[in-house]
């Protein structure tokens, strides 16, 4: 089954941080927004949806499948748990 990655516009995407693709029991994609940025060491995991304009500060950490919509900070070391929007 095809799985995919799909990245917007203008993000800014800093060092050591990773986005992982989606899963075929999933959804099968993990989309990013335009004009965001992911601050170092930051971690996107599979099948999450992520809006336009956020901001994740250092080492900010996403489970599977949670959604952060338009205009979202997330902070440092802060890890949110799967399936959460």
């Amino acid at each position: 089954e095809r799985v995919t990655l799909e990245i917007g516009d203008r993000n800014q995407i800093r060092e050591f941080s990773t986005i992982h693709r989606g899963t075929a029991k999933g959804g099968g994609v993990t989309r990013v927004g335009s004009d965001n940025l992911f601050m170092a060491y930051t971690h996107v995991a599979h099948d999450c949806q992520v809006g336009n304009r956020t901001i994740f500060a250092n080492n900010a950490t996403l489970a599977g499948h949670v959604e952060v919509h338009d205009d979202a900070s997330i902070s440092a070391f802060s890890a949110v748990h799967q399936f959460c929007r």
